[in-house]
């Protein structure tokens, strides 16, 4: 089915009740009655909860209510007031003028500004804090009695009641040459409002009361995105929004999206990846990240004497005095030498640190060996002429 095609669905929302506005806040529908000056509260179907608001005190005649995700508005029509009220409809004693611009039918926020509905035709600009930016955009081309307008993200939506008939325009009140007759209906829209889903509509108010009807919304045909990671799995983001940790696989509307990567300890992060999924496409994305090769350390290992066989962890390397380059952590460093005892030690080295090592070996002396024969051998033509000496002066 197409937008705005009718479902089939309507009803009397509460009898004898007439209702001027409307708003969906993502678990109930809200109404408002201008004669009465209170607000309805019913369920997700249209079910009144018995639950109804005040607001007579601030206004005669209340056409329009807003909320904002904190505090709800509610428009004045004959004071051209906007009033603010708390999350539970207490008023907060703040309120704002518009009446500069004329008689005030509608209000709505688009998360930036506020919007009038003007009795004249136009549709009024102000700030989040409801000063008039002097921004106007005429829509009587298209209907001359506006009666409710809407943002869904993307464009701006007219009630024209005099013709029953709904308006699109772009972000910039152009109008996109885009209608939507609903006077089937109802013949006079009073209120219109997209809840994510489907559009509703609320009819012209009657003495037995006031139907709302429903709508389809648009027809959209989602894409299959998967993203994943490797060889690590890390956080994954789509046009800035975390999606969570790979692997992640989501339905989303066609169209342009910017993939990036978390970063993660040790690697280089994969590079973003611009996309453009087609209605109906099924895409996976990988990105992969490159481990960061650890920096070198470095040793000097020299002994005394030189020329000893180096060891490190258990792998002979070379022999003192030399330099070596190896990985950071923990070693064990062994120099052997012949006639010499073997020297061992364990050490930590930092990536990127130089450590340098200056070992005395010391010499192996067997037992019976503290006087070398040799040097017994090499003293004795020493000895002799002082032994013949003596053995001639006994002689005499």
């Amino acid at each position: 089915m197409a937008e705005w095609d009718y479902t089939g669905e309507g009803k009397i929302v509460i009898p004898s009740i007439t209702l001027r506005d409307m708003f969906w806040d993502g678990t109930n529908w809200w109404a408002v009655n201008d004669i009465s000056k209170e607000v309805f509260k019913c369920d997700s179907n249209w079910n009144f909860l018995d639950i109804w608001h005040y607001v007579g005190e601030q206004t005669e005649r209340p056409t329009s209510i807003f909320y904002d995700g904190t505090n709800w508005w509610v428009l004045g029509y004959i004071e051209r007031t906007v009033y603010k009220y708390d999350s539970n409809w207490n008023y907060t004693g703040s309120s704002y003028y518009v009446g500069n611009q004329g008689s005030i039918l509608k209000i709505f926020y688009d998360g930036v500004n506020w919007w009038t509905v003007g009795t004249n035709d136009y549709i009024y600009k102000y700030d989040s804090n409801w000063n008039y930016t002097g921004s106007s955009y005429y829509v009587g081309n298209q209907d001359v009695t506006p009666i409710d307008i809407f943002y869904d993200g993307v464009n701006w939506w007219m009630a024209g009641q005099s013709t029953g008939t709904i308006y699109k325009y772009d972000s910039n009140w152009n109008y996109t040459g885009v209608s939507y007759y609903v006077g089937n209906q109802a013949e006079y829209p009073s209120s219109i409002f997209y809840d994510g889903v489907n559009w509703w509509m609320l009819g012209t108010p009657f003495a037995s009361g006031t139907s709302i009807y429903k709508y389809f919304g648009p027809t959209t045909i989602t894409t299959t995105l998967t993203i994943d990671t490797s060889p690590v799995k890390g956080e994954v983001f789509v046009d800035s929004v975390s999606w969570g940790i790979a692997p992640q696989t989501r339905e989303i509307n066609a169209g342009n999206y910017i993939i990036s990567f978390g970063e993660i300890a040790g690697y280089e992060n994969p590079a973003s990846i611009e996309i453009n999924l087609a209605e109906g496409e099924t895409k996976q994305i990988i990105g992969e990240y490159v481990e960061i090769p650890p920096e070198k350390s470095f040793i000097n290992v020299k002994s005394n004497p030189t020329g000893a066989n180096i060891y490190l962890d258990n792998n002979q390397i070379g022999s003192t005095n030399s330099s070596y380059e190896i990985d950071p952590g923990s070693h064990t460093l062994k120099l052997t030498l012949d006639e010499y005892y073997d020297s061992e030690e364990t050490f930590s080295i930092s990536e990127g640190e130089t450590k340098t090592f200056n070992i005395t070996l010391n010499p192996i002396i067997e037992p019976g060996k503290k006087f070398p024969y040799w040097i017994f051998l090499l003293g004795i033509p020493l000895l002799f002429p002082l032994l013949k000496k003596k053995f001639k002066k006994k002689k005499k």
